[in-house]
């Protein structure tokens, strides 16, 4: 389990705990609750896979610069983006661009 959240979060650059156990949810990961997510998320920290970062009133776990990936995420080969940089770059332009949809109160 420690190795899916790790994996997912450079995957979309940040993410929330509440992000994280939504997509576990949709990739059908049984049992999962948050307080479980954010065990994992510490202990990812603590060894140095991941980092907290404080940003406006939310808290976003980020990768630390590492080369190697902690989970291998394969995509379908009908995807429209193979190429993982640039997958990645897609994930932050489609968050940047609807980012007032998220913070809107």
């Amino acid at each position: 389990m420690i190795k899916l959240i790790v994996g997912l979060v450079p995957e979309y650059g940040a993410l929330t705990t509440d992000e994280i156990l939504s997509l576990l949810k949709l990739l059908n990961v049984p049992d999962v609750n948050e307080q479980a997510v954010y065990r994992y998320l510490l202990c990812a920290e603590a060894v140095g896979w991941l980092k907290e970062v404080s940003k406006g009133s939310s808290d976003y776990f980020v990768a630390k610069g590492t080369n190697i990936d902690a989970a291998t995420i394969y995509i379908k080969p009908t995807a429209a983006e193979k190429n993982k940089p640039r997958r990645w770059h897609l994930i932050r332009e489609h968050y940047e661009s609807t980012a007032a949809n998220y913070c809107a109160l």
